[in-house]
């Protein structure tokens, strides 16, 4: 009877396509990203709450492509937004988003949250207000 001196590492193909997957990864592996948990809880944290977040203006959900243009969830769980607001001259749409931030900041799995206001004129005197 033969034996290998050596260890055989086994390897399972979980991917899509076969390949290799990495289970901290959203796409089973395919990007090669690794997520760790806070991120991963952050993002499941981030889309409860943007999901249920409607425009002020009956405009519809904020994660219409129209409103929210960007978004980032780091490692360390930081969640940072690109919007654009629906009405860029009303104060409610101001108020609103800094609603959302606090909101965002006080869910337990989000450490930081950061909106920035884009196309908009005066976009940075948005940002600098909310998040100040």
């Amino acid at each position: 009877m033969d034996y290998l001196a050596y260890p055989v590492e086994r390897r399972f193909p979980c991917g899509p396509n076969g390949e290799d997957s990495n289970r901290n990864s959203d796409d089973g592996g395919v990007s090669g990203i690794v997520m760790t948990r806070a991120q991963k809880a952050a993002k499941k944290a981030l889309a409860e709450i943007l999901r249920d977040w409607k425009d002020p203006h009956g405009a519809g959900s904020i994660m219409d492509e129209r409103w929210l243009c960007g978004l980032d969830v780091n490692e360390q769980a930081m969640v940072a937004l690109q919007i654009r607001p629906s009405r860029p001259h009303c104060p409610c749409c101001l108020v609103d988003l800094v609603d959302l931030k606090a909101k965002m900041e006080g869910h337990k799995k989000i450490v930081n949250a950061s909106i920035e206001v884009v196309d908009v004129p005066d976009a940075h005197r948005w940002t600098e207000a909310i998040n100040t």
